[in-house]
């Protein structure tokens, strides 16, 4: 990790009260061993809470007009701007942000530009100063004041832009604490809802390799995808997201945190706006005809003619194909005709 501007910014904010910004004239020496530490343990920290695998990978909201943070890391990113009017413009933008928040309580807004194997990185964190205490040489009590590193709840990562643009999903940000950092993520900007099919769609993927991965046979695999669409149905009704946690317990209940950090190594986030097309290929399909005739298959094996499908519908001529037969099955149905 090369750390090339490092600056701490405050907001003094009482509950009930508007928010108060004090800014730092300079950056911070980035070489000092205490900034590589602090960015070091916090980026770690932030992409690596296994209790609560909690990111949420988002691009950008295209309303910067509404939503500037953006458009001003993209200026910063090309050079156009210093960090100081950068973080300048953030922090008041930030305050301005949790004023309407009653019992939001200030603290010190921090940015990390670095950089990890030649990719320029912006870390943005919003920590609380806790209360403690400490023991002397004197081997006494002394009350100081600390950061608390271990829950961060207030934080994005930025990847920085490629040619002047920012890549798919450039911004991570925690989201385990939904309701009580939603200033936070309305400061960032992000549009995490933008396509909930290829959002559902990575999910779904990461399940089928969770349960491949795991040995999961096809009666606990179903069982896990009933589960999953009536959550997702419900969700949709309620007009909410897919929470990966809940989903988690799903999946695997004797170790519930299990999947979520799974899917979170893969990018998947915390909080999905589901698609129930996506997850209806999951239906099975169950029919018995009075002739005798009894099929089940999975939805997402039906296809149109010419379509990559085990199974083929034409709907005109009334006839299901089927196609690449197990030779167990053909071997079945040659002896039963003998």
């Amino acid at each position: 990790m090369n750390i090339k501007e490092f600056i701490i910014h405050r907001i003094d904010k009482k509950p009930h009260h508007d928010p108060v910004v004090h800014l730092r004239r300079k950056p911070l020496k980035a070489n000092d061993p205490r900034v590589l530490k602090f960015t070091s343990l916090a980026v770690e920290i932030f992409q690596a809470n296994e209790d609560k695998p909690s990111s949420v990978f988002a691009d950008f909201n295209l309303d910067t007009a509404n939503y500037p943070f953006s458009d001003w890391c993209l200026k910063y990113f090309a050079g156009s701007i210093s960090l100081l009017q950068f973080t300048k413009d953030s922090t008041h933008r930030l305050a301005n942000c949790m004023k309407p928040k009653q019992l939001a309580t200030g603290g010190f807004v921090i940015f990390a530009a670095f950089e990890v194997d030649s990719v320029s990185k912006l870390l943005v964190v919003m920590l609380h100063p806790q209360d403690g205490l400490s023991i002397t040489e004197n081997l006494e009590f002394e009350e100081v004041t600390h950061l608390e590193l271990k829950h961060i709840d207030k934080a994005a990562l930025v990847t920085g832009p490629a040619n002047g643009t920012f890549g798919s999903k450039p911004v991570a940000y925690a989201g385990f604490r939904k309701e009580m950092s939603h200033y936070f993520q309305e400061f960032i900007g992000p549009d995490a809802f933008r396509n909930p099919s290829k959002d559902s769609a990575g999910l779904i993927d990461a399940l089928e390799d969770y349960a491949r991965d795991n040995a999961f046979d096809s009666t606990q695999l179903d069982g896990v995808r009933i589960q999953i669409r009536r959550y997702a149905q419900t969700v949709t009704d309620q007009h909410d997201e897919l929470d990966l946690s809940s989903i988690s317990a799903m999946v695997d209940p004797v170790r519930p945190n299990a999947f979520a950090s799974y899917a979170a190594s893969r990018g998947v986030s915390a909080f999905i706006k589901p698609d129930n097309q996506v997850f209806k290929r999951w239906k099975v399909i169950r029919f018995k005809s009075p002739d005798g005739l009894v099929l089940q298959f999975k939805a997402e094996m039906v296809g149109q003619p010419g379509t990559n499908h085990r199974l083929e519908l034409d709907e005109a001529a009334k006839t299901l194909t089927i196609k690449h037969l197990e030779f167990e099955l053909i071997e079945q149905i040659k002896s039963a005709k003998t």
